[in-house]
This record gives structure tokens, C-alpha cells and sequence, in this order.
């Protein structure tokens, strides 16, 4: 079966990030939005994306 090498970094990044919490999703989750508030900047807005994918496929 074919691996995506993508697929395949992010889930590694993402189980590094889990195990950097001690297995506890609750405390990654909590970490994940403390991230979020501290740089807004790097979060994606879900309605700003759809808005520019309308103006580029009209």
C-alpha cells in the first residue's frame, strides 16, 4: 500500500505533539487552543478560505 510521505509527517508530528502531553488528549487540547490564542496569526479562519476560493472559482 502506498504511503503518503505528507500524511505520513503530519500524523508523526501529531503523535509526537500527544506524547509530549503524557497520552492525555485533554491536555493537548488545552495546550492546541493556549497555542491559538498566543498566535492568532497562524490560525486558518475557515470563512475567510471559503470567501477566497469563491473569488478565484466564481
Amino acid at each position: 500500500m502506498w504511503e503518503d510521505p505528507v500524511v505520513k509527517e503530519v500524523r508523526a508530528a501529531g503523535a509526537k505533539l500527544l506524547e509530549a502531553c503524557g497520552g492525555d488528549l485533554r491536555k493537548l487540547a488545552k495546550q492546541l487552543r493556549a497555542n491559538q490564542t498566543k498566535h492568532p496569526e497562524r490560525v486558518v479562519d475557515k470563512t475567510q478560505m471559503l470567501q477566497t476560493a469563491k473569488k478565484k472559482n466564481p
